[in-house]
């Protein structure tokens, strides 16, 4: 996978790595890669499937990275969808000609990059579409989780928290972009991920690295607790049973 790393990173380097957002994007993917990787191998993919999902994961913000140049932010609603922005530069611009990818898994890649940032899944895809765009998803979930349990994406303390974001997570499911309402509901964001992991090997990965726990015992948020034990009660459910 090394050379696909350097792909990616001769890439990058054209942006500036003193920006600290442009710093953050540049490890989480190569996390991410890796962390497709060891899905892709736990579900006993093929050594072609392996290799897309590695790079699909190093490649799929390649949108963030026009994004936070131009407008020094990761809001896709008040700037750009980065995911659709990504896809357009890897597929429409060329760039997915530098990782040696089959053009027959150009759609594939499309696909999963277009849709590893949207509240739910598009309709329509193929096997190894919904496949590669579950992956995907899956890892980059993982490693925000771990952002936030370390504190490298800073998340308001303040308790504010939208009665709308709230009433996703009830519903046991993730909290849509538009019923955020304030910085608050950024935690509710990211608990929240877990509604939408789909393999048993994301649910294991996660209990074992405890970086739920380190979120939702930082805050201690009383308001929060039944969400939140219904949250660990579920992560740990799904670790036990067979990945969708």
């Amino acid at each position: 996978m090394e050379k696909y790393l350097e792909v990616f990173k001769d890439y990058t380097n054209k942006y500036d790595k003193n920006d600290k957002l442009i710093s953050l994007k540049v490890s989480h993917s190569i996390r991410v890669a890796k962390l497709c990787e060891d899905i892709a191998k736990n579900m006993k993919l093929d050594e072609k499937d392996i290799k897309l999902a590695y790079i699909i994961g190093l490649t799929h913000d390649y949108g963030r990275f026009d994004q936070i140049s131009r407008y020094h932010s990761f809001d896709d609603l008040k700037t750009m969808d980065h995911g659709e922005h990504g896809a357009n530069l890897l597929i429409e611009m060329g760039l997915i000609n530098e990782y040696d990818v089959d053009v027959d898994d150009y759609g594939v890649v499309a696909a999963a990059i277009r849709n590893h940032n949207k509240l739910n899944i598009e309709k329509g895809l193929n096997e190894r579409e919904l496949l590669m765009s579950k992956l995907i998803r899956d890892a980059d979930k993982l490693d925000i989780l771990y952002l936030v349990s370390k504190n490298i994406i800073d998340v308001s303390m303040e308790k504010d928290f939208s009665k709308e974001a709230v009433a996703d997570l009830k519903k046991m499911k993730s909290v849509d972009a538009i019923n955020v309402k304030s910085k608050s509901d950024k935690h509710l964001t990211n608990l929240g991920l877990v509604y939408d992991l789909n393999y048993e090997y994301s649910f294991k990965y996660l209990e074992s690295s405890g970086y739920l726990e380190e979120i939702v015992y930082r805050r201690n948020d009383e308001e929060l607790k039944k969400i939140e034990e219904n949250i660990m009660e579920y992560v740990y459910s799904r670790g036990e049973k067979n990945g969708k």
